[in-house]
């Protein structure tokens, strides 16, 4: 997945430091459900304490849509107000 990679490229480009527990809206556009993606989604659940809405575009049809969803609500999260919205 990208978001990481367009997070740390703007950052570097620009020089900011943002630190993960500042991040309160996230937003992922293309979500497939690749093993990398769901590594990084776990990653970020993991990690953002103050996280509290997940904005979740998914690229599948609707039978892998509804399992994939269904997967993200299951990953355990650091932050007890963290919401999924899914586009």
């Amino acid at each position: 997945m990208l978001a990481r990679q367009v997070l740390r490229t703007i950052l570097t480009l620009y020089g900011l430091c943002i630190d993960r527990n500042e991040v309160k809206v996230l937003e992922i556009h293309g979500f497939s459900g690749r093993d990398k993606e769901v590594r990084e989604v776990t990653c970020f659940l993991r990690e953002m304490q103050f996280l509290q809405v997940m904005k979740v575009e998914i690229d599948a049809g609707d039978n892998k849509k509804l399992r994939l969803i269904n997967h993200l609500l299951a990953l355990p999260r650091r932050s007890s107000k963290l919401r999924f919205m899914f586009l």
